[in-house]
């Protein structure tokens, strides 16, 4: 959705791409941040070839815990059940939420990454990884509707757009930070 508002897609084809280059030129510079994180950890993922393989999954579970916040949050927001002031409960429970998911994905993907790779610290970094990630979601998916209504935008069009850039880049900093730390 990012790119669209309810008037951009009643206009001609050359306004409609225009709206949605600007978005996309705003997230080739979001994944950018996030691929150069991934650079960091070059030499890591050389020496240790099953991150590479591995990061999609983080990276795809954080991103579906957020785009579910974001839409619990987004559907709140207009239906104005929620605003700034009144948020602090439904994040909360969002965190909660996507915590305790977080334990139960961590553990089903450290069993996957045990059995697929024979590594049981490997298991328990990935383990560790999905539960912040998973958290850190929650959180961000609950939060950036609310920013983004606060400073005039609208929630349902920028929402899904920043939180998968910053829930992967976040993602492949804490999977691979801690691969660099426990396993390196």
């Amino acid at each position: 959705m990012a790119g669209t508002d309810k008037n951009v897609e009643d206009e001609s084809l050359e306004s409609a791409r225009k709206a949605r280059l600007h978005w996309l030129l705003i997230n080739l510079l979001a994944l950018t941040c996030a691929a150069l994180i991934v650079n960091v950890f070059a030499e890591t993922i050389e020496q240790i070839v099953a991150l590479a393989v591995l990061m999609p999954i983080v990276a795809a579970l954080g991103g579906n815990v957020g785009n579910q916040a974001v839409t619990v949050t987004v559907r709140k927001i207009a239906l104005g059940q929620v605003g700034w002031q009144s948020a602090y409960p439904l994040v909360l429970r969002e965190v909660k939420m996507s915590s305790i998911n977080g334990l139960i994905m961590g553990g089903a993907v450290s069993l996957l990454t045990f059995f697929w790779f024979h590594q049981a610290l490997l298991g328990v970094v990935i383990a560790i990884a999905v539960i912040i990630n998973l958290a850190v979601a929650g959180l961000i998916g609950s939060l950036i509707p609310l920013l983004i209504k606060k400073f005039g935008g609208y929630p349902a069009i920028a929402s899904p757009l920043l939180l998968a850039t910053t829930t992967d880049a976040i993602g492949f900093f804490i999977f691979l930070g801690l691969a660099e730390l426990i396993l390196i």
